[in-house]
């Protein structure tokens, strides 16, 4: 989920990203386990980091995928190996 905020009118302040982060915790908390990354779409700070969780997430995702359809290739009895 990505979710953004902008005002440029004025500078975000500390006590500001708190208080937004407070209110994402509260209102999806279902997604506890998700990150949360501050980025700047003026100034690039933390784009990168951005597309470096979201290439890990999706090899994680793969890879459990994967993982899955040789398992239940195994419970079923054909498994074929592949690599």
């Amino acid at each position: 989920m990505v979710s953004a905020i902008s005002d440029k009118s004025k500078p975000t302040e500390l006590s500001e990203i708190g208080n937004i982060l407070d209110n994402l915790e509260r209102d999806f908390n279902f997604l506890s386990f998700a990150p949360v990354i501050i980025t700047s779409s003026e100034t690039g700070k933390n784009v990168t980091k951005l597309f470096e969780l979201i290439t890990e997430v999706d090899l994680l995702a793969t890879l459990n995928l994967r993982l899955r359809i040789k398992q239940s290739s195994k419970r079923s009895g054909n498994f074929t190996s592949t690599s």
